[in-house]
C-alpha cells in the first residue's frame, strides 16, 4: 500500500508543478521499485545517493523548419547505477491544436534495466501511463493498470540508451512504449534506423557517441530532435 502510494505521490508532484531535484525523485522511485524486488536493491542503489554525476542534454524539436517545442534529457550516475529521465513539450497545430507533455525515465544497475516508465499527456488529458519492472527473471509490464508478463532476459538497451551510446551492431532495442523488442538497423555512417510495430519509424544520427539529431516519422507528421546543449554537473 505504501509503494503505491509512492508512486502517486510522485505522480501528483508532477501534476501539480512541484518541484522535487533529481535526487528527490531517484529516492521515491527506489522505494517504490525495492518494495517488489527485494531490500538489498534499495540498499545498493540508496548507497549511490549521496555522490552522483549529472549530465543534461537539450534539444529544439523542428516540425517543417519551426520550432514546436523543446526536449530536456537527464543522466544521473553513480557507479553501477544509472537513471534516465527525458521530459518533452510540444505543442503543434493540425486542425486543431495540439499540446503534448511526455516524461519517461529509466533506471538501471550494472547495465540491467530495473525499471522503466512512459506517461504522456495530449491537452491535458492522460493518453500513456506505462511501466516495465523486474520481477526476478521475468519483467512486469503494466499498461493502463492492467498487467502482464514479458519473459527474455536482462533488458541491456532501450530507446532512452539510445540518446547517449551508439548502438553499433545491436539489432534490436526494448521500447518502453511499446513494451516489447523493436528492429534496428543501420542505414550509414553513424545513423540507425528503428521500425515501430504501428508502421512509423525513427533515425537517429551521432557524433562521439550522442545522439545529436533524431527524426520522428509518423503516418501524420514528421519531427526533428536536434541537439543544442549539453551541460555537465
Amino acid at each position: 500500500m505504501i509503494s503505491v502510494l509512492i508512486f502517486f505521490l510522485l505522480k501528483k508532484y508532477r501534476l501539480t508543478g512541484i518541484k522535487l531535484s533529481m535526487m528527490e525523485e531517484t529516492g521515491l522511485l527506489i522505494f517504490w521499485i525495492s518494495k517488489r524486488i527485494g531490500i538489498i536493491v534499495i540498499l545498493l542503489l540508496l548507497s549511490g545517493l549521496l555522490q552522483a554525476q549529472e549530465k543534461t542534454w537539450y534539444y529544439q524539436i523542428i516540425k517543417n523548419g519551426d520550432s514546436v517545442g523543446s526536449l530536456c534529457l537527464q543522466q544521473w550516475v553513480n557507479g553501477n547505477i544509472t537513471r534516465l529521465k527525458m521530459v518533452s513539450e510540444i505543442e503543434v497545430r493540425f486542425l486543431l491544436k495540439i499540446k503534448v507533455y511526455s516524461i519517461e525515465e529509466a533506471i538501471f544497475q550494472e547495465g540491467r534495466l530495473l525499471f522503466s516508465s512512459v506517461y504522456r499527456k495530449v491537452n491535458g488529458q492522460e493518453k500513456i501511463n506505462k511501466q516495465t519492472r523486474a520481477l526476478y527473471n521475468t519483467y512486469q509490464l503494466i499498461n493502463d493498470g492492467k498487467t502482464a508478463t514479458l519473459n527474455t532476459g536482462p533488458i541491456l538497451n532501450n530507446i532512452l540508451t539510445l540518446y547517449l551510446r551508439e548502438p553499433g551492431n545491436l539489432a534490436k532495442v526494448y521500447s518502453d512504449n511499446h513494451q516489447q523488442f523493436v528492429n534496428l538497423q543501420k542505414t550509414g555512417e553513424h545513423t540507425y534506423k528503428v521500425e515501430l510495430p504501428d508502421g512509423n519509424y525513427n533515425f537517429y544520427s551521432f557524433q562521439n557517441g550522442i545522439c545529436t539529431r533524431a527524426e520522428v516519422h509518423h503516418s501524420l507528421y514528421k519531427l526533428q530532435f536536434v541537439l543544442t546543449q549539453q551541460v555537465n554537473k
